[in-house]
């Protein structure tokens, strides 16, 4: 009988003394074999062992291969997104919740009901919000109240961020229930971030009264405050900007300069006082490099010898560009107008909005200097009734190769704002203006 062979090895492997540092290797068995046959022993097997791994190489590269190729096969019809093609998606990626839910959407807007694929992206991701929303407004659609309100309130349990709440707001607004819908507003604005439009539209169609809106709905952030303000100002609702604006004055930065001056600038001709206090804060708070504006202590010109770049707005300069006429702010202070002698006719360079005192009698001065221009100069300053348009004065700049000064005295309306303007105006019989104006100061005084 052939003999019979137990193979339990013990490798030990010693590193001898020999001159030539050979490894000796000793195998030792229950039952000894011929050393050759030990040797071939070990050789098959670690040659199938070579194998096998190969074996298994070859098989993990074409299994990722076929999902590689079968994903981007169903990422193609996913980006199809037609009805066919999002059906061959759900085949070749079963479990892709994403893939279920378009396919869904797709079917719903082609009046199939869609509930099945809606369920199985939730199965597959129950922490998805989005299968869930999407049940909630079809159970709704099709009169089922309790339940689309059920489904929505788990969205918002699972998924904190804006769109389920946003969703619940929507929601509560279709169905009239105030208490609930600002509860999720005041929710949703804290996720809010960006153009938050949609949620004031909301709270807006849920209450016309601007102070229960504000009161109930609005956190006072900086970024919700200045989106507040924002939305207020391009719906045309000014009356209800006053608080919004106080607060985020408050908490301001510089990035917030000119959604502040657009303000200030609606409210001049509107709420004059209300204007002068957004101005005011402004100053105050480091928006803006001026002194805030009293009137009823010291009528001041704001800037007036042109230390800053005019703001081009509200109560600051506002000075006209065009090809014909260059102007220049001068380092050293001053506002320089060069005429190239093909300027229009009459043409208005600067004007700036002064608060006054109603009833009140005001000097402006005007220190400059004209340079290559000839008289008369045409070169006019102006004061008028900011709300009216009546004229209150005008003096006409003499030439002066030196600085020059002069002054307009006028009485202030009714309405206590004037506007300051210069402007060029060609004296009859006389050709175009060619040469260079430098105002180097404005300044408002009262007189008594």
């Amino acid at each position: 009988a052939p003999r019979r062979y137990t193979f339990k090895p013990a490798i030990f492997v010693s590193l001898t003394s020999s001159s030539s540092g050979n490894l000796d290797f000793y195998l030792y068995y229950y039952y000894r074999l011929p050393t050759h046959k030990a040797i071939e022993f070990a050789r098959n097997l670690l040659a199938f062992l070579r194998y096998l791994v190969a074996i298994c190489l070859l098989v993990l590269t074409i299994s990722g291969s076929y999902v590689s190729i079968t994903h981007a096969t169903a990422d193609l019809a996913y980006k199809e997104n037609t009805i066919e093609s999002l059906r061959r998606a759900v085949r070749l990626a079963p479990g892709n919740a994403a893939v279920h839910i378009a396919l869904g959407v797709q079917m719903e807007f082609g009046g199939d009901n869609p509930e099945s694929e809606y369920r199985a992206a939730a199965h597959l991701d129950p922490l998805f919000s989005e299968p869930w929303l999407r049940l909630a407004l079809l159970a709704e659609s099709q009169g089922d109240v309790v339940t689309a309100e059920r489904l929505l309130l788990h969205a918002a349990e699972i998924d904190h961020r804006l769109i389920p709440r946003s969703t619940l707001m929507n929601f509560y607004v279709r169905r009239n229930r105030p208490v609930a819908f600002w509860r999720w507003a005041r929710l949703a604005f804290e996720r809010a971030h960006g153009d938050s439009s949609p949620l004031f539209d909301l709270c807006w169609r849920m209450a016309a009264d601007p102070d229960e809106i504000y009161q109930k709905a609005i956190p006072r952030t900086h970024d919700i405050l200045r989106s507040y303000l924002d939305y207020l100002l391009s719906r045309g609702r000014l009356p209800a900007a006053a608080q919004p604006a106080h607060d985020l004055l408050a908490q301001a930065a510089t990035g917030d300069r000119d959604l502040i001056l657009a303000y200030c600038e609606r409210l001049i001709d509107t709420s004059p006082a209300e204007a002068l206090r957004v101005w005011n804060e402004a100053c105050r708070h480091g928006l803006l490099p001026f002194e805030p504006l009293h009137p009823e202590q010291l009528a001041a010109v704001v800037d007036p010898t042109f230390a800053h770049d005019p703001l081009q707005t509200a109560f600051d300069w506002k000075v006209r560009e065009m090809e014909q006429i260059s102007t220049a702010r001068l380092p050293a202070g001053g506002m320089e107008f060069s005429f190239s002698g093909r300027q229009p006719e009459a043409v208005e360079m600067m004007a700036q909005t002064l608060p006054v005192l109603a009833g009140y009698r005001y000097r402006i001065t005007v220190e400059y200097q004209t340079e290559r221009i000839a008289g008369p100069t045409g070169l006019l300053v102006e004061a008028a009734d900011r709300q009216g348009g009546r004229q209150l004065g005008t003096v006409e700049l003499a030439v002066s190769e030196g600085l020059g000064r002069q002054a307009l005295e006028f009485q202030s309306p009714a309405s206590g704002l004037v506007t300051l303007h210069l402007r060029y105006r060609r004296p009859s019989g006389s050709v175009r203006a060619e040469g260079t104006l430098t105002v180097r100061s404005v300044h408002l005084e009262a007189v008594r």
